[in-house]
């Protein structure tokens, strides 16, 4: 590689000294917001050029304007502000600021090397509003409300303009250059580690803070529309300096210092070991092969200008509903899970990681880091079935199965329990009424003669119950039993049943790709005397969720378990589980609410997972209220289960609401592992 790039910089230079600097002519602003501001292009023997940044201050800002006709320059920038899509010139333009044209300008040519593609100089002439200062002055502010300070006193690292202008970094320094490895097919993408410019200085990034929006704003600031990310230095390790900046990216930016609260100068902690790794594309096109017609097939999807496949190991019904919607079918989007009916597929397995809640419009918008999984190959291809029309859903179907009598589930005996304001919370709270919630149902680990309580548990027919899978990591279901009409769990309860556990299910990917995902687990209990759960007043099975919920739209939801009421102050101290079961009322959080700095990491939070609680570290579940139900008051005046108790940092921690399993993710998975139970 070394003698590669020995070569490369050998002929660039030798090719340099060949050709004359193209001799230039007239200019122009082009993308701003008049003729006055924008890009500035030069004309030269060889058609419109931009001119690099490096080095561009106002001496030849002045120089532009005065040619332009202006008396001078109200302010120049760097890094491509105006984002005009042309092709760049790297030649560094030196002027003392007397000139009244380019022409009469030192050009000096660096080759490829001096600029990349988003150093391009912008200026802003005065004219207008930006004419309030005199020549030799700094306009701080606005048209309405201004100060003007002498030009020497911009860029001194003090800040002059109220407004701070005069420091702004795109007139005094870098403010997110940006290289990505090397080009790919013909220009249709780049591909390798990220390398960052800020203040001169070239560095890699580290990837503890850099995420999918992060991405999506480099990859635009290179002109390219969809953005994979690569964490762990897995397009290779870079050298030298290793950055590790904080921002609050919305993935709309055009480029890094657009994201608020940017930190450029955060404590490297990382080595190039972390180094981000970016594929950036132009836009992301599918199609499904192999099949009958367009309508089913092995997915492929078009990226930097190839055709390649999606690994099928994290690939669900979800993420089929939005590469149909892309294909121009609404009806039902079913997952193939063998995809070897439609050929084995070729080129690269562009996508191992997908995360989509069903609701996007492009798949782009579903990409989330790989996590480093063993290489998937082509003989785990994603394949997908479209439809235009829409069956019976999964719910109802799973309700008809479940429930003869549909009328049955998620109906309470006492009607306050409605909804009131005194609900208690899991931490810190009162407890319950019995007869609120009669669908919770307890697991205790069984020693002996000895039952200790573990987690809660969902009844959702007269056999299955729902609860988290990560309750039975360190036992086997075989050390449980269940109990339902439960209420006090230091003691026997009038009406309360206990059952062994037959069977159980647990989601094939759960723990996978990461500790605690896709935590859910069905239960089947073992008759007795021939029978399953009994219903009555103090037992009653909860309602499943519809298919198509829209989770933020959720209102009345709240989880009850029997965790612990007071969250630990240290390790060292001991608490104790509620005897009773606990209620916590829930709100439902955004995913991008419960992500950052100082919350959790965007790969937890995922479209299998809720957000639900209180970020500031009110209600929350605690220590013992794994597998409790999260359940919401429908519309139609029943209780549907919509997520499972997973993980909680800190119980009440401010910022950190815990997760839950989202069951309409697993309503699909519930329906085929309750065929063979």
């Amino acid at each position: 590689m070394r003698t590669w790039k020995s070569i490369f910089l050998c002929c660039t230079f030798l090719f340099g000294l060949a050709l004359a600097t193209p001799t230039l002519h007239n200019v122009r602003l082009v993308g701003g917001a008049g003729v006055h501001e924008g890009t500035v292009q030069a004309l030269t023997d060889d058609g419109w050029r931009v001119l690099c940044d490096d080095s561009f201050d106002f001496a030849v800002a002045d120089v532009v304007c005065r040619q332009l006709g202006y008396t001078g320059a109200a302010r120049y920038m760097g890094n491509n502000v105006y984002g005009t899509p042309t092709l760049p010139w790297y030649d560094v333009v030196k002027c003392s600021g007397q000139e009244s044209s380019l022409r009469e300008c030192h050009q000096h040519s660096q080759g490829n090397e001096a600029c990349v593609a988003k150093e391009v100089a912008g200026v802003v002439c005065r004219a207008g509003i930006w004419a309030n200062c005199g020549v030799g002055q700094f306009q701080c502010g606005s048209y309405n409300l201004h100060t003007c300070i002498d030009r020497n006193q911009i860029c001194d690292g003090i800040e002059h303009c109220f407004d701070k202008s005069d420091e702004d970094p795109r007139m005094c320094g870098d403010f997110g250059v940006v290289q990505v490895g090397s080009a790919m097919n013909n220009g249709s993408g780049v591909i390798g580690p990220l390398r960052i410019k800020h203040q001169g200085r070239w560095s890699t990034m580290c990837d503890d803070d850099f995420n999918q929006a992060e991405a999506q704003v480099v990859c635009r600031s290179l002109g390219y529309e969809t953005a994979i990310l690569y964490n762990e230095a897995f397009l290779g390790e870079g050298t030298g300096f290793v950055r590790n900046i904080v921002t609050s990216c919305t993935g709309k930016e055009r480029w890094l210092s657009e994201c608020p609260d940017i930190n450029w100068d955060r404590e490297i902690t990382c080595t190039h070991k972390e180094d981000v790794g970016l594929l950036c594309s132009n836009k992301m096109d599918v199609r499904l092969v192999g099949g009958s017609g367009r309508h089913e097939g092995r997915l492929e999807v078009f990226l930097a200008g190839e055709w390649g496949t999606v690994c099928n190991r994290d690939f669900d019904h979800y993420d089929a509903k939005v590469v149909c919607r892309m294909l121009g079918f609404n009806g039902d989007a079913n997952v193939i899970k063998d995809s070897s009916r439609f050929g084995v597929g070729g080129g690269p397995i562009w996508l191992d990681t997908l995360d989509c809640n069903g609701t996007e419009s492009q798949l782009e918008a579903c990409i989330t880091p790989p996590f480093l999984l063993p290489k998937c190959g082509h003989d785990l291809d994603a394949a997908v079935s479209c439809s235009h029309t829409r069956k019976s859903t999964v719910d109802r179907d799973l309700a008809a199965r479940l429930m003869p009598s549909s009328s049955v589930c998620g109906r309470t005996a006492d009607t306050s329990a409605v909804f009131v304001t005194s609900l208690a919370k899991v931490v810190r709270g009162r407890p319950q009424k019995r007869l609120n919630f009669p669908w919770l149902a307890a697991l205790y680990f069984k020693s002996g003669e000895k039952f200790t309580y573990k987690c809660g548990a969902a009844i959702i027919s007269e056999w299955y119950l729902l609860s988290a899978a990560h309750c039975f990591r360190r036992h086997g279901f075989f050390n449980y039993v269940v109990k339902v009409g439960d209420f006090h769990i230091d003691k026997q309860d009038p009406g309360e049943q206990t059952f062994s556990i037959e069977k159980v299910r647990v989601s094939p990917t759960f723990d996978i790709p990461f500790k605690s995902n896709n935590d859910i687990i069905i239960l089947k209990v073992a008759p007795v005397g021939g029978q399953g759960i009994r219903f009555g007043p103090l037992v009653q099975p909860v309602c499943l969720p519809p298919e198509d919920t829209d989770y933020i739209s959720l209102k009345n939801c709240t989880v009850t378990g029997w965790g612990h009421t007071e969250p630990k102050a240290s390790s060292s101290v001991k608490t104790e589980l509620s005897n009773v079961p606990n209620v916590a009322r829930l709100q439902i959080f955004q995913k991008e609410q419960c992500i950052g700095p100082n919350q959790r990491d965007a790969i937890a939070v995922r479209s299998n997972t809720v957000c639900a609680g209180d970020l500031l570290g009110g209600e929350s579940i605690c220590n013992g209220d794994s597998g409790s139900p999260m359940t919401c008051l429908g519309k139609d005046g029943r209780w549907h289960i919509h997520g499972i108790a997973s993980t909680v940092v800190g119980c009440g921690l401010y910022g950190y609401p815990p997760l839950f399993a989202k069951v309409t993710k697993f309503l699909r998975w519930i329906q085929e592992e309750l065929e063979t139970l």
